[in-house]
């Protein structure tokens, strides 16, 4: 399939905007109808589907997709989840649930509306942002921006790539055991929906990278100057980085000052637990904007994903410095006689 283009589209603040959360939804989902019926009427070229959240609008080869983002609605998100944790608070109390895990378990699902809301609305757009002022100021970024990402696909740790129509059939195929011993025990079952559960997020892609240039710039370790050694650099940094033991902290623009660094690092402490191997993201990314590493890598990948992501690192890297060394030490060779025969 098409990958999608996300685009968000904001309107002035107007005091018409009604309060009520599905209100809200349905103003929306109006203003989805008029643009799929503008874009049918107006433009021949391209073809629009309308849903309840967003519009999908394809155009030469391209899948955009645009949502509407309301400022004031982030807010009612926020009161909604908070009504509903009292909710089950009041549950509890009743002995609705059998067990304090259970509890857990349902104050996490009330805060996943609100959650996905500020991570795809609000958070990426400011992300992608960042992302980009970034790359003009180092130009071989984005290059290893997308090698990397390329790596990642290449070996099924991207959502793009576990939803691949070649890994689909494949996996549909296969007998169901060898699908588990690749995937882990109960990722899938017979005819289940192959939708990843666990991956690399792009996002961490993106801050792993510019943590090999903005950690750079001492007299023994310069930014890269090729994308190709950004890439190196990459996956020596994902291979050997002690995920367990420290946070990476990434700090894009030199906003965060040591008191921040300090601050976050406790965090990431207290986080682990005394023993250091549980509590917080197994891959556990400090920004300046999500210091407690709950945006991008909360969910994924799991300490197993990340694993074998750390061993595909490593061996990626030698195996791409043998190669280099290979070719510039044939490339001497060749030299070296070119000169003798002369």
């Amino acid at each position: 399939g098409l990958d999608v283009v996300e685009m968000i589209i904001r309107f002035e603040t107007s005091n018409r905007w009604p309060d009520d959360p599905m209100a809200i939804m349905r103003i929306k989902t109006a203003f989805y109808i008029q643009l799929h019926t503008a874009f049918q009427n107006e433009f021949g070229d391209m073809s629009s589907s309308s849903a309840h959240d967003h519009i999908d609008v394809l155009f030469a080869g391209f899948c955009f997709r645009m949502r509407i983002l309301y400022d004031r609605e982030m807010a009612h998100r926020e009161s909604l989840a908070k009504a509903s944790a009292a909710a089950i608070m009041q549950q509890q109390q009743r002995g609705h649930y059998a067990d304090d895990d259970g509890v857990v378990l349902a104050m996490e699902k009330a805060k996943i509306p609100a959650r996905a809301f500020r991570r795809d609305l609000i958070a990426r757009p400011k992300h992608h942002s960042l992302i980009r002022s970034f790359s003009l100021k180092h130009p071989t970024y984005g290059p290893a921006c997308r090698i990397a990402k390329r790596w990642a696909a290449a070996h099924l740790f991207s959502s793009r790539a576990a939803c691949s129509l070649e890994w689909m059939e494949a996996a549909a195929a296969a007998p169901e055991d060898e699908i588990g011993s690749q995937l882990g025990p109960k990722t899938i079952g017979p005819r289940a929906s192959l939708q990843p559960l666990q991956r690399f997020p792009d996002e961490a892609i993106e801050l792993i990278v510019a943590a090999v240039y903005v950690n750079s710039g001492s007299a023994s370790l310069q930014s890269p100057a090729s994308s190709l050694s950004g890439f190196i650099r990459f996956l020596d940094l994902l291979g050997t980085h002690p995920w367990k033991d420290e946070p990476l902290i990434v700090d894009v623009n030199d906003e965060m000052s040591l008191k921040d660094k300090s601050r976050a690092a406790a965090k990431f402490v207290e986080r682990r637990g005394k023993g250091g191997d549980s509590g917080g993201a197994a891959m556990y990314i400090i920004t300046k904007d999500d210091p407690e590493s709950k945006m991008w890598t909360s969910e994924s990948p799991s300490s197993e994903l990340l694993r074998r992501i750390t061993t595909y690192a490593r061996a990626s890297s030698n195996h791409l410095r043998k190669r280099c060394l290979f070719k510039y030490t044939a490339a001497a060779a060749g030299g070296e006689n070119m000169h003798g025969d002369g």
